[in-house]
């Protein structure tokens, strides 16, 4: 019974995963499509750095739907900024203090 059990929970859970990939697919595909879909999407998808990357690509406003791990991410704020300055203001407040940073928006 318990190696059903595990067996049963297994594949629940590469169900799940297997959801899960195929639904930061579909938000990647939609973000390729246009920046905006960054502003419906989910939590988990506007956390995925890709997909964040994706949309600031296209747009560097797109990070003002980001989730706060992103908009707290260095690398990512500095490609934001590098593009258009007024992208600082969605970032993090320690970005914004952030000597090159700030010095990569004016």
């Amino acid at each position: 019974a318990d190696r059903n059990t595990r067996s049963c929970c297994d594949s629940e859970q590469e169900k799940a995963m297997l959801e899960q990939k195929r639904d930061k697919e579909v938000v990647m595909a939609a973000v390729q499509q246009s920046w905006r879909a960054l502003e419906v999407a989910d939590k988990t998808a506007r956390s995925d750095r890709n997909i964040v990357l994706a949309a600031v690509r296209q747009n560097p406003a797109a990070l003002g739907f980001a989730a706060s791990l992103q908009r707290g991410r260095r690398s990512l704020v500095l490609e934001a900024v590098r593009v258009d300055g007024c992208a600082i203001q969605h970032a993090v407040s320690a970005l914004q203090a952030d000597e090159e940073v700030a010095g990569e928006a004016v």
